[in-house]
């Protein structure tokens, strides 16, 4: 994925909100080097010290996957599967 995956997460969020009558998803699934990238953008983002540790974007959990491809996201309320 190229440029910063902070405002694609904020907008698919958004649009899962609508499509679930305003619930949040619990878990934001990802590549491991896309979570790492929304985790460092939210580090920034939020202006914590660069060795604060980000586990979550507006109440949802970031879970790296290695069973993903890069670019992929999936956001559920499901605990997910991540064996690789």
């Amino acid at each position: 994925m190229a440029g910063n995956i902070l405002p694609e997460i904020e907008a698919q969020i958004k649009s899962y909100q609508r499509e679930h009558r305003g619930e949040r998803p619990l878990y934001i699934v990802l590549p491991a080097d896309d979570a790492q990238r929304l985790m460092s953008e939210v580090r920034t983002a939020c202006g914590f010290a660069h060795d604060t540790i980000v586990t979550e974007v507006h109440g949802s959990k970031i879970v790296q996957s290695p069973a993903m491809s890069a670019g992929q996201i999936q956001l559920t309320n499901e605990l997910p599967d991540i064996a690789s």
